[in-house]
């Protein structure tokens, strides 16, 4: 996977390709992890109504990850790229992921919100996508989650 975007247009663009080939390659089982992790990738169709700063997640009950929304992350995921939260081996057995999002909507007010997503996880990588997505209604970020078995 990419791991290093550039502030250039022309390297971010080339980054965002590869993750989104990435992605594709993995979505359809061509690229493996060694083990049997869970992944997490956390995506965006939201431009400039939110300003997410941080995602956190908790398995089961316990904190397992904070990643901090830097600018050239948000850049990237403004452009339809993708970044990864956490990779974690797990055995088999049932989970509980809670994902948080923590940002600012409107005029600089607090917004925090979660979603938990319940699953079993078999002998074979789990790939989850958070997406934070609009909630027309109130005009507030929410997550949508993808499973990519």
């Amino acid at each position: 996977l990419v791991v290093r975007l550039c502030v250039g247009g022309r390297d971010r663009g080339v980054g965002v390709l590869a993750l989104g080939q990435d992605l594709s390659m993995l979505d359809k089982g061509m690229l493996s992890f060694s083990g049997n992790p869970l992944v997490v990738y956390l995506s965006s169709d939201i431009d400039d109504i939110f300003e997410l700063q941080a995602v956190e997640l908790e398995l089961n009950g316990n904190f397992i990850a904070r990643k901090e929304m830097l600018p050239d992350v948000m850049s990237a995921l403004e452009h339809g790229g993708a970044q990864r939260v956490i990779v974690k081996e797990l055995p088999q057995g049932d989970y509980q992921l809670k994902a948080t999002m923590i940002g600012k909507v409107g005029k600089g007010r607090d917004h925090r919100t979660s979603v938990i997503l319940t699953f079993s996880k078999e002998n074979r990588p789990k790939t989850v996508e958070l997406r934070v997505s609009n909630q027309r209604e109130r005009f507030l970020p929410e997550f949508v989650v993808r499973e990519w078995d």
